[in-house]
């Protein structure tokens, strides 16, 4: 009587590679996307715009310093949230004359009506914003 052999393979097939790697690529995606700090940076010309939009519905002023957005409300300016723009080197003010900004100043007052004290800014890595 002859006796069956199997034979095992020595080797994997190339969907069952495919499928490990899906797997593996799958769970670390997900990883990453679980464990990595969120990042919310949000550009200085999106605020402006932001703030101007809520000016024209709160009635309210708001100014940019180097580390805050103000609101002036009931005689004074109050900070609304902390914002580091440091980057922000000099403006143009609406007379067509570049300022320096000082550390503990307004570069940047925005009024109802679009209105704005700042027609360009200047960042420390040479670009330049334009507001209209």
């Amino acid at each position: 009587m002859r006796t069956l052999i199997a034979h095992l393979s020595k080797g994997y097939t190339l969907l069952e590679i495919v499928i490990v790697l899906t797997i593996l690529s799958l769970a670390s995606t997900g990883f990453y996307l679980l464990l990595r700090e969120p990042n919310f940076d949000e550009s200085i010309k999106d605020k402006v715009l932001f703030y101007q939009d809520l000016s024209i519905y709160t009635g309210h002023l708001y100014a940019f310093s180097h580390d805050s957005i103000n609101i002036y409300k009931n005689g004074n300016w109050t900070i609304v949230e902390n914002f580091n723009s440091s980057y922000v080197e000099s403006y143009l003010d609406t007379n067509n004359k570049r300022q320096v900004v000082d550390n503990d100043s307004f570069y940047l007052i925005i009024s109802p009506g679009y209105e704005i004290s700042s027609n360009e800014l200047y960042l420390s890595n040479g670009e330049k914003i334009e507001f209209n």
